[in-house]
C-alpha cells in the first residue's frame, strides 16, 4: 500500500511510533532465546559472544546416502 503526499507526515510518526519499537522489542527478545539454543546445542560456550556463533548451512551437515 502507498499512501498520499499529505499523509506522508502520518506514515513517518506512525514508523517512528508503533512499527521501530515494536521491532526493536522483537529482535531484543529473540537474542536471549538464540542463546539458549546455541548453548544448548553446544556451539556456543558460556561467556562468548553471539556475534561468534558460526551458523552452519543445511548441506552441510547432511550426509549422502547412496
Amino acid at each position: 500500500m502507498t499512501a498520499a503526499p499529505a499523509e506522508r507526515g502520518e506514515s513517518l510518526l506512525s514508523a517512528g511510533l508503533l512499527e521501530w519499537p515494536l521491532a526493536f522489542v522483537m529482535i531484543a527478545g529473540s537474542l536471549p532465546l538464540l542463546r539458549v539454543a546455541a548453548l544448548r546445542s553446544y556451539r556456543l560456550d558460556e561467556g562468548d559472544s553471539l556475534w561468534n556463533l558460526s551458523i552452519p548451512a543445511a548441506w552441510v551437515e547432511r550426509t549422502h546416502r547412496h
